[in-house]
């Protein structure tokens, strides 16, 4: 019988919010459901108490956010860890079935920042769910916190910035540039819903981020792979996105090569 490798300690789990009432009661269920040991907190910004009242029937923990961006609530949300892990779900997704598992699994391995994997939109659209594959099978990702783990103390010592977008993206280049470890686990999925355009949109800039971290060779042969699965799949709605991916990647490529910052 295999073993399942587990934490000792659950750890806290992060949610900002923002009038996230209409997300959040899933997001939770989800949350609930993979880590049932954990202390949960929302860390709150919204207009009126919706999400207060949500938490509270849940059982979880808020903390008033007074006005932050979500970076800043974030970096409030340090204060507040007291594991030796902690983990950030943004309130408008849901942790796919195993997410707790892999995620013990992760941080008993000594993971520094690990994101997950986000699949976007409907997961019963075959377009979409070709394309989801696709870029999982390929390491595309984007560093994200919509369910990050991250080491508590390195979240201390660096901070996370007080930025209302960006902030994940900013985090993780500190981590890098000192030399810890940040990757995808593509075992780690989290679900985002959203219509069809806006999840092809998304799935764009999976191929501009992998265009930061890949060689030319592998960006060529992942160029023409994409080409030829969006023919053999046969929908041009695919065919289209494998396209956009290809010169996404470029422009991921250019950007870190000649460090040009694109609006």
């Amino acid at each position: 019988m295999t073993a399942v490798i587990t934490v000792m300690e659950p750890p806290d789990i992060f949610i900002p919010t923002k009038n996230s009432e209409s997300t959040l009661r899933p997001c939770l269920e989800s949350v609930i459901r993979e880590f049932p040991e954990s202390k949960i907190y929302i860390i709150d910004d919204s207009d009126s108490e919706g999400c207060l009242h949500i938490a509270e029937a849940y059982g979880v923990l808020a903390v008033n956010g007074g006005g932050m961006n979500v970076g800043s609530a974030r970096d409030l949300a340090i204060k507040y860890a007291s594991t030796e892990y902690m983990i950030f779900v943004d309130s408008d997704v849901t942790l796919e079935r195993g997410f707790g598992r892999i995620a013990g699994v992760e941080m008993k391995l000594g993971a520094d920042f690990v994101n997950s994997y986000v699949m976007f939109g409907d997961t019963n659209n075959p377009t979409l769910m070709t394309v989801s594959e696709w870029t999982r099978k390929h390491g595309m990702g984007v560093n994200s916190f919509a369910g990050a783990i991250i080491r508590t103390e390195l979240a201390r010592q660096f901070r996370i910035p007080h930025m209302s977008a960006g902030e994940d993206g900013a985090f993780v280049k500190v981590l890098r540039r000192n030399g810890y470890s940040v990757r995808t686990s593509l075992g780690l999925i989290v679900s985002h819903p959203m219509t069809d355009r806006e999840a092809l949109k998304a799935y764009k800039w999976y191929g501009y981020s992998a265009g930061k971290y890949i060689s030319v060779e592998k960006g060529v042969v992942r160029a023409l792979k994409v080409a030829r699965l969006g023919f053999r799949v046969g929908r041009v709605e695919t065919v289209i996105l494998q396209i956009r991916l290809s010169t996404a990647w470029i422009h991921g490529f250019i950007i870190r090569k000649l460090e040009i910052h694109f609006p």
